[in-house]
C-alpha cells in the first residue's frame, strides 16, 4: 500500500483533530506575526516602511529591536507548538487506520522509542497533544529549533555565497560606470548565473536539511544529547525517497496557496511524512562502536552530575 493511502486510511475520522491541529500551528504563527505589526504601528514605523541594513546602527534600531523581539516570541511560543504537532502526527501513524488488518504497524512504538508505550490499536491521538512540550519537554524543543535554525544558517551561507558573489561582482561593473558591449554582456550573463546559484542554492540547502527530519519526531523519547547526530545517522542512503515524497506532494502544497487544498493537503502531507519517518526509524542501523562508546560516555558523565553528596560530608 502507498504511504498516502496508509494516510488516507490513518486519517478517517481524524481529519477534523488533524486540521484544528494545522490550525493551532498557524494561529500560533499569526499571533507572533500581529505582535510585530503593532510593535511596529505603536511605534510609528509602519509594516510598510523599507529599512536598509546600515540604518539599524543609525536611528533605526527601533525596526531591528522589534524584529528581534518577534523571532524570540515565535521561539518560544511556535517550537513547542511545532514539536507537538510532530508528536500527533507521529502518534497517529502509530495508530492502526480503519480498514486495515489488526496487525499492521502492532508495538511500532516499543520498538522505536522504548520509553514511551505503544497507543491502543484504536484509539484515537488526542488534539491535547500539540500543546503537551509546554508541560514537559519545554526546553528540549527550544534546543531542537534552535539547533534547526543555526544549521540552516550555517548551510544556507555556504549555499547562497556563489549567489552572493556573482551579485557582488554585478554590482560592483554596474557602479564603474562603464557601458561597453562587453561589459552589457557580462552584466547580463551575471544576471542569469546569479538567479541560477540562487535557485540552486535554495534546493541544496532544502535537501541538506531533510537529513535533519527525523529530529522532530525524535523529541517523542527519551532525551538525546546527540539529535541531529542521530537525525542523520537515521537519513542516511534514504534522502532520495524523502526528497521524492517531497515533489510527490509539491502540487498539493502550490495549491495550498488558495488556501481550501489547505485543510486537506497539509493533514494528508504530514500523516505520509510521519508514516515515511517511522519506516526508517523501524529499520534504523545500529550505532557503530565508537557512537557506542561516545554515548556511553555521555550518559555516565550526566550520571555523575545528578549523584547528590553524602550527607555530612564533600562530593566528590
Amino acid at each position: 500500500m502507498r504511504p498516502a493511502q496508509r494516510a488516507r486510511q490513518r486519517l478517517k475520522g481524524n481529519w477534523l483533530t488533524a486540521n484544528a491541529v494545522q490550525c493551532t500551528q498557524l494561529a500560533f504563527g499569526l499571533l507572533v506575526l500581529l505582535f510585530e505589526l503593532a510593535a511596529l504601528r505603536l511605534l510609528g514605523l509602519g509594516a510598510e516602511k523599507v529599512v536598509e541594513a546600515g540604518d539599524l546602527w543609525t536611528g533605526g534600531w527601533l525596526y531591528g529591536a522589534v524584529l528581534l523581539g518577534a523571532l524570540l516570541l515565535d521561539w518560544l511560543l511556535v517550537s513547542p507548538i511545532r514539536a507537538g504537532q510532530a508528536l500527533y502526527y507521529l502518534r497517529l501513524a502509530e495508530t492502526r487506520g480503519e480498514g486495515l488488518p489488526p496487525d499492521v504497524d502492532k508495538a511500532a512504538t516499543r520498538e522505536i522509542l522504548p520509553s514511551a508505550p505503544p497507543a491502543p490499536s484504536e484509539e484515537k491521538p488526542s488534539y491535547l497533544l500539540v500543546f503537551s512540550f509546554f508541560r514537559q519537554g519545554y526546553g528540549r524543543a527550544l534546543r531542537w529549533r534552535l539547533g534547526l535554525f543555526c544549521r540552516r544558517l550555517g548551510w544556507g551561507t555556504l549555499c547562497y555565497a556563489p549567489a552572493a558573489l556573482i551579485g557582488g561582482y554585478r554590482e560592483l561593473l554596474r557602479r564603474g560606470g562603464s557601458h561597453t558591449p562587453l561589459a552589457d554582456m557580462t552584466m547580463l550573463l551575471c544576471t542569469f548565473l546569479g538567479l541560477a546559484a540562487l535557485i540552486a542554492g535554495f534546493i541544496i540547502l532544502e535537501m541538506l536539511m531533510l537529513r535533519y527530519l527525523p529530529a522532530q519526531y525524535l523529541l517523542a523519547g527519551p532525551p538525546e544529547k546527540h539529535l541531529f547526530r542521530r537525525a542523520h545517522r537515521i537519513m542516511h542512503a534514504r534522502l532520495g525517497q524523502t526528497v521524492g515524497l517531497y515533489l510527490g506532494f509539491a502540487g498539493w502544497l502550490a495549491a495550498c496557496f488558495v488556501l481550501l487544498p489547505y485543510f486537506y493537503a497539509a493533514p494528508l502531507f504530514q500523516t505520509t511524512r510521519a508514516l515515511t519517518v517511522l519506516g526508517f526509524l523501524r529499520h534504523e542501523k545500529p550505532q557503530t562502536e565508537r557512537e557506542r562508546k561516545k554515548s556511553a560516555g555521555a550518559g555516565k558523565r550526566a550520571v555523575r552530575k545528578r549523584v547528590p553528596a553524602p550527607a555530612g560530608g564533600q562530593e566528590s
